[in-house]
């Protein structure tokens, strides 16, 4: 089990939406869009004597610079629609954990509309997921 290994399988299927720039660990900065990043928050030790956890992780997507948010609303619900082609949530779910993690749910997502990074406002959303170890 690893982070690394939660990430790159993430990743990885998330790589498969066409157009979408995909990152595995948060970008120095971005110059094409959309584009996404995977990011652990937080972990929850089950046990002190086991190697179960929980980790909880986030999939980051920037859809725009800041601009009109009704002009890319369409873009970004696509993104964080729980089915479709484009949809980050289903790919996520899709991941294949391997050795990693037994267990992915997507938990849903927040920050939809504003988010800032490095400094720049963008339009985007989180996605947030649970990945059960062990």
């Amino acid at each position: 089990m690893s982070l690394k290994g939660i990430r790159d399988a993430v990743q990885s299927s998330v790589d498969d939406i066409s157009g979408l720039r995909v990152y595995d660990t948060v970008p120095d900065s971005i110059n094409e869009f959309p584009a996404c990043w995977v990011l652990p928050r937080s972990g929850n030790y089950l046990d002190a004597m086991s190697t179960a956890m929980t980790h909880n992780m986030e999939v980051t997507l920037l859809v725009a610079r800041a601009g009109n948010l009704d002009e890319v609303q369409d873009t970004l619900d696509d993104f964080i629609d729980s089915t479709g082609s484009n949809s980050i949530p289903a790919k996520i779910e899709a991941s294949s954990l391997g050795s990693h993690g037994s267990m992915i749910l997507v938990t849903g997502y927040d920050t939809y509309g504003g988010l800032d990074f490095n400094g720049t406002p963008f339009i985007g959303a989180k996605i947030n997921f649970q990945v059960m170890v062990g």
